[in-house]
């Protein structure tokens, strides 16, 4: 399956048809690709996703904050991949660079497993998931690559990874992943809330069905309520809130 859609690659490692994976750790495959190893990372396709998902609370990492669920599940994903991938690497014909890449969830941990394998390279007493590999890295003076696609807010910008680390994030402008965090949603829910206690059922009617048409009377109730609103998201700025990412 992965040949048919990445084409003639050498493949190392995969778990879609693993149904042991009930720990949080993501769906991934490692293959190598020319003078590339990819690791890549599923994004959100069931309840156990949907789990490290929603556990979106901040929790120290680096010198900043990251998504706790994301955090480990990328943890998880490299202890499941860190051997297959050293096997890519030993294989390869040339020095090749680690891409990590993935979609949604899996672009967020993509990003939280680059940076976690950029920390450990730089401490060379590190021990844990990704410690072997990231000394290979670090040995071998591989570059670390990710590619994101969609991913949601999953650091702080404390969170600062070093110049052979590689970040990009690919978002689309319409795709609501990207700002979806536990601060935006409380964010959204606040707004309602202004919006539900300024607005009675028939002047809310009458906003939606002159949507179109330019009154004095809808651009006045507008302007308030955007007054209203740039008042909470000032206030809502603060680093005190627990929604911090």
């Amino acid at each position: 399956g992965i040949r048919e859609r990445c084409g003639d690659v050498d493949v190392f490692f995969e778990n879609f048809r693993d149904k042991k994976t009930l720990d949080g750790t993501p769906k991934c495959y490692v293959c190598r690709d020319g003078d590339r190893v990819v690791l890549s990372i599923r994004g959100t396709a069931d309840i156990f996703d949907a789990l490290t998902d929603v556990l979106c609370e901040a929790v120290p990492f680096l010198n900043g904050e990251a998504h706790s669920g994301m955090l480990k599940a990328a943890d998880r994903c490299l202890a499941a991949t860190e051997a297959s991938i050293l096997e890519a690497l030993d294989s390869a014909p040339r020095k090749c660079d680690l891409v990590i890449t993935g979609h949604s969830m899996g672009g967020g941990c993509a990003i939280l497993a680059a940076m976690r394998l950029d920390e450990l390279r730089r401490r060379h007493d590190a021990k844990g998931p990704g410690s072997r590999l990231a000394d290979r890295l670090y040995k071998g003076q591989h570059h670390i690559r990710c590619v994101a696609f969609s991913p949601p807010p999953v650091a702080t910008v404390a969170c600062r990874a070093s110049r052979r680390c590689s970040l990009a994030s690919v978002c689309r402008g319409e795709d609501v992943v990207p700002s979806l965090s536990l601060r935006s949603v409380a964010n959204l829910l606040r707004s309602l809330d202004v919006l539900d206690a300024s607005l009675e059922v028939g002047r809310r009617a009458r906003l939606v069905a002159l949507d179109t048409v330019k009154t004095d009377a809808v651009d006045e109730v507008r302007s308030k309520l955007g007054a209203q609103l740039s008042r909470l998201r000032d206030d809502f700025h603060g680093d005190d809130h627990p929604a911090r990412l």
